[in-house]
């Protein structure tokens, strides 16, 4: 998404389905950040929220990388400040449809979490009268929250966010003239309105956010590509 994704001495490295996972130090102190207001309540509840941060993202990025790697596009995954990556090179072979499948694979894991962990929280406490532990009651209402607004943002159609790209590589999988400058048009007035809303009700650093990615956009307003 945006900031710096170069490896550190510091970075947590992994291998998950044989895919290579690097964690940057960046990606725990945002996340501390945005979860701060947990550590004034408890440090194990904050323990729990940097937990299923963690989760959430990696889950959203396998979801990408484990699909790229199914139609032969070895993956790499990053996470990071805002979030996380998965890289891989394509090939000759690659197309807009697949392109679309990598994409959508990311927002799609992350809800099928949610479904999970709303299933879980509706079958264990509904059905059965399952008294959960409370840091498993708080953590399964996190993984709900994190993996609905993080999979529903994503998808909104602004660059480089997957809604993004799926507006690029839709428009290229119909024939669409200059995919890259439909999905840049989207991009700037998407971003801009979301920007402003996130302003007027006070979410400043959203709005920044959302601004910058509307920006970034501009310069293939024009593009012929």
């Amino acid at each position: 998404m945006l900031g710096s994704v170069q490896p550190t001495a510091y970075d947590l490295r992994f291998r998950l389905f044989s895919i290579p996972v690097r964690v940057g130090p960046s990606f725990w102190l945002v996340s501390a950040i945005f979860g701060f207001d947990y550590l004034r309540i408890d440090a194990g509840l904050f323990g729990v929220w940097m937990l299923v941060v963690f989760v959430s993202i990696l889950v959203h990025e396998l979801g990408h990388g484990l699909t790229a790697k199914w139609l032969g596009y070895p993956p790499t995954i990053v996470l990071y400040q805002f979030g996380g990556m998965a890289f891989y090179r394509p090939d000759y072979e690659y197309t807009p449809w697949r392109a679309t499948m990598i994409t959508a694979a990311g927002p799609l894991a992350g809800l099928g979490l949610c479904l999970v962990a709303y299933t879980w929280w509706m079958w264990g406490m509904e059905q059965f009268g399952i008294i959960l532990n409370w840091y498993v009651s708080m953590g399964t209402q996190m993984l709900i929250m994190i993996n609905l607004w993080y999979s529903l943002f994503n998808l909104l159609p602004v660059l480089p966010l997957d809604g993004g790209r799926l507006c690029e590589s839709v428009c290229a999988m119909l024939g669409v003239n200059n995919p890259r400058q439909i999905a840049a048009w989207s991009s700037v007035i998407v971003g801009s309105i979301v920007a402003v809303w996130f302003w007027e009700n006070g979410m400043t650093f959203n709005a920044i956010i959302f601004g910058m990615l509307a920006f970034q956009s501009t310069p293939y307003l024009h593009s012929r590509d």
